[in-house]
């Protein structure tokens, strides 16, 4: 809350702080209490304030300070907290980056130019090193070392629903969904979902065979500046047999009994994600009332069944990726898999179909150094600069069409036309038994069938 007869520096902060992310603050609170591990002598020396001394009503609950007034640090002072919270030996590299993190937030209450910090802290960290064994050793690890082949995305999405795996349709239904968006589209397992879960926007086509819903707020993990203002949408494709689209049966919905069960065999393809939204979308027409527009915003793609009514409840799956890891093993994948491993799953589908940055920018929205450090290692360098997802379905869906055919599904990808170069390349290569691998760099991703090969025997990152 706003103290009374705030200045205008007071009320520039604090509409700051408003903009912040919950995770953001968070950080800074965790930072501060570190401050107090690492130098609480010296804290006390300058007249900081205790962890939990501060005003109650402030955005981090008393906790620590939050507006100007509250606090003073000046240049000297904060270049000695990160160097003695440095010298004490008691935090690893990742702490101390939370360390300076809390240090740049007190410059800029201070009025300080926002995502910088105080003059002093950059002649300071040039001795904090990662290696070297200047700070303490990692302990506890977040990466995730269990993570879908895809060769189990493949099975899990090519086995049709069967009544003795033990679920009802309409939540094996919604299990599809949500393992598409967490381990195909490699969406983040909470705030991704979350918004995936929450989104109010969605689209069909079953002519050309694609769906999408977009994301409640836009892409997660934006900063301050630019949150909110990169719309983002997670597409789905036909998996159906074929070569083509089947559409959902005009009376599909009223297949199903109140236990959400079928009453009748399917005459659809059951893995196909486009009619899994279908169906979704038909359950949930008893709450059109609250639609306003032609974006379906009635509709929530999580949403569980009631079966005492024998229709769509209003509350949404609770934990999307936990469901999702269920729906895996009712498919025969019996492994167990982090619960943050998606986007890791959906860069080991894309090295495995050759697919560049330029396609799969569409899917994950980071840029090609980015992506290719922290999750696709060895990725060919091509200069692409695409951040933003495309509104043309087929830029968008380019990778995830070459994922369906990888899976012998969805429809056909037209032949790639081959000049007189590529032609003699391919005979060269296939003199040498090397014709395969020509075409899968010409056609990209317009693989043969290949045997597959046993998960067990690949290793996990």
């Amino acid at each position: 809350m706003l103290p009374r007869r705030a200045g205008w520096r007071r009320q520039l902060e604090f509409e700051k702080n408003e903009l912040r992310a919950l995770k953001t603050m968070e950080c800074f609170r965790y930072g501060f209490r570190l401050w107090w591990r690492g130098c609480p002598k010296y804290l006390r020396q300058i007249g900081m304030g205790k962890v939990g001394s501060f005003c109650k009503s402030n955005h981090h609950h008393g906790e620590m300070f939050s507006l100007p007034g509250e606090f003073s640090l000046t240049k000297e002072q904060a270049a000695k907290v990160l160097f003695k919270c440095y010298k004490s030996k008691k935090f690893t590299y990742s702490q101390m980056r939370t360390i300076k993190k809390t240090l740049s937030y007190a410059y800029q209450l201070q009025g300080g130019i926002p995502g910088k910090n105080f003059e002093t802290i950059p002649g300071v960290w040039l001795i904090v090193r990662e290696e070297g064994g200047t700070t303490k050793p990692q302990e506890h690890f977040c990466l995730p070392t269990r993570v879908p082949l895809p060769a189990e995305l493949k099975k899990a999405f090519t086995t049709e629903y069967r009544e003795e795996c033990g679920w009802c349709y309409v939540d094996w239904n919604r299990g599809l969904l949500e393992t598409w968006d967490w381990g195909v589209l490699g969406t983040r397992s909470v705030e991704g979902m979350k918004r995936i879960k929450t989104g109010k926007q969605h689209g069909i086509d079953h002519r050309e065979g694609w769906g999408w819903t977009a994301l409640n707020g836009g892409r997660p993990k934006l900063c301050v500046a630019r949150k909110g203002i990169r719309q983002w949408r997670v597409w789905r494709v036909c998996m159906c047999i074929g070569g083509k689209h089947i559409p959902l049966p005009q009376d599909a919905e009223y297949t199903i009994d109140k236990k959400g069960n079928l009453m009748e065999p399917p005459n659809w393809c059951t893995c196909c994600p486009v009619n899994a939204m279908e169906l979704q979308f038909r359950l949930q027409d008893h709450l059109e009332g609250e639609r306003h527009d032609d974006s379906y915003s009635h509709v929530r793609v999580y949403r569980k069944w009631d079966k005492t009514r024998r229709r769509a409840a209003k509350d949404s799956q609770g934990d999307p990726v936990d469901h999702a890891l269920k729906w895996l093993k009712c498919q025969g994948i019996e492994r167990d898999f982090d619960t943050n491993a998606g986007r890791k799953a959906l860069s080991r589908w894309l090295r495995e179909l050759n697919i560049l940055h330029e396609e799969s920018v569409q899917i994950h929205g980071d840029l090609e150094e980015v992506w290719e450090k922290s999750y696709q290692k060895g990725l060919p360098k091509t200069g692409s600069k695409v951040r933003n997802q495309s509104d043309e379905p087929d830029v968008a869906c380019s990778a995830l069409r070459k994922w369906a055919r990888f899976c012998n599904r969805g429809p056909a990808v037209p032949a790639a036309v081959l000049s007189t170069t590529d032609e003699m390349l391919i005979a060269v290569l296939e003199s040498l038994g090397k014709g395969e691998r020509a075409r899968q760099i010409l056609n990209r991703g317009q693989f043969p069938k290949k045997e597959e090969e046993d998960p067990k025997k690949e290793e996990d990152f």
